[in-house]
């Protein structure tokens, strides 16, 4: 027996669909907003048990496994999410490395223009290091964004796709400095992380 598990997550409830051996399952379980992964897991233990087995053994015959969720365009749309603070390469604060303006004016309808803060670095399109990254600078704009509500970072700087080494020492700096914001009430996020294309500049929503 080999199972097909599809689960959408709403805000109010997280639904779960399961194929198996010619036979198909629904589960429906609470949304967790807390932590996501909870009503996931809920979901798929339901499932296991309409089928008479143990979540062990369900997942070892599992095939595929398909995640959705309407949380987090519900929170874009909403602008429920909690707030942004956004450090870039300093001199790209209007333009955020995009050429068309319709792409800077999206990326401030998510975060306001205050919420945007630069740090001054440098590096090449062909990833050299130009101007080293200065960490009291990093300390301070990063406290700057804590006092104004900052509760998530996004750290995307100017060349990050060709060499990450800034954007990683700023998370090691956060992380040196702000082990309690780093480790549970402001999360922090690299560019970098997220895609290493050229041309990309990712924001990311939180719930």
């Amino acid at each position: 027996m080999r199972f097909l598990i599809d689960i959408d997550t709403g805000g109010t409830f997280t639904h779960g669909v399961i194929a198996g051996n010619g036979d198909i399952k629904t589960v429906t379980t609470p949304t967790t907003p807390h932590d996501l992964t909870v009503c996931l897991a809920d979901c798929v233990k339901q499932g296991a048990e309409a089928f008479g087995l143990s979540l062990r053994d369900m997942l070892l015959s599992t095939d595929i496994v398909r995640y959705s969720t309407t949380i987090a365009t519900n929170t874009m749309i909403q602008r429920t999410g909690s707030k942004i603070g956004l450090i870039v390469t300093k001199g790209f604060e209007d333009s955020l490395y995009a050429p068309q303006t319709k792409a800077v004016e999206t990326v401030y309808s998510l975060i306001p223009e205050n919420m945007v803060t630069p740090v001054e670095e440098k590096i090449d399109d062909k990833g050299n290091i130009i101007r080293p990254l200065d960490k009291g600078q990093v300390i301070e704009k990063m406290q700057s964004l804590i006092d104004i509500g900052a509760r998530t970072i996004v750290v995307s700087l100017k060349n990050s796709h060709i060499n990450p080494a800034h954007e990683r020492q700023i998370k090691d700096v956060i992380k040196e400095d702000y082990p309690n914001f780093y480790l549970g009430s402001v999360r922090v996020f690299l560019s970098s992380d997220v895609s290493d294309q050229p041309g990309t500049f990712i924001v990311l929503m939180p719930l």
